[in-house]
């Protein structure tokens, strides 16, 4: 039977895809470039393996399109094979001229036995998005996170200038740090 047009739902509907991938079998392939097609249309993938992640760098995303993009320009996906142990601890409300906040979040994480990480493949240790590293040696603060995507993790203070009756002042100002795992956004 067929069935006429304006009965039909013509709306637009998002399809989503489990795919696997076998870090090994491409190393040992030599795959350079994934490409995904529903058919019609295809979208090419560069593949950049290392010892501890997998990128793919998108050619072009109109079949397949990548969530929780990442890198500096949000233009990879990537899959870090991390120690369980990591954890990211952010300040999202603080600001570009804030100051002292890394030394402060690294402060409050060695209240809880927590380990920095200056330098591992697969992150970005820089600090930017006032995000930083850290291993969680005794994994007390790893099972605080549990399966939540993100937690309270404590407050730190910055100063910020304040212009009143007095003049100009700096005002104590209160930021909440989140846990999180090393990809998970927020």
């Amino acid at each position: 039977t067929t069935v006429p047009m304006d009965e039909c739902d013509l709306k637009t509907k998002n399809i989503s895809s489990l795919v696997v991938l076998n870090k090994q079998d491409l190393m040992r392939r030599q795959i350079r470039q994934i490409r995904f097609s529903n058919g019609q249309i295809g979208d090419y993938y560069d593949l950049r393996l290392a010892a501890d992640s997998v990128e793919l760098h998108p050619k072009s995303m109109v079949v397949f399109h990548g969530l929780n993009l990442m890198g500096a320009q949000k233009n990879k996906l990537v899959l870090n094979f991390l120690e369980d142990n990591i954890l990211a601890l952010k300040v999202p409300m603080a600001q570009k001229t804030d100051e002292n906040i890394e030394l402060q979040v690294r402060n409050l994480a060695y209240k809880y036995d927590l380990r920095p990480i200056f330098d591992q493949a697969g992150l970005d240790t820089s600090g930017k998005n006032h995000v930083y590293y850290f291993t969680d040696t005794n994994g007390v603060s790893m099972q605080q996170l549990g399966e939540e995507p993100h937690v309270e993790f404590g407050e730190i203070e910055v100063k910020r200038p304040y212009m009143g009756a007095n003049g100009l002042t700096a005002n104590p100002v209160a930021l909440k740090v989140f846990a999180m795992r090393p990809n998970a956004t927020m």
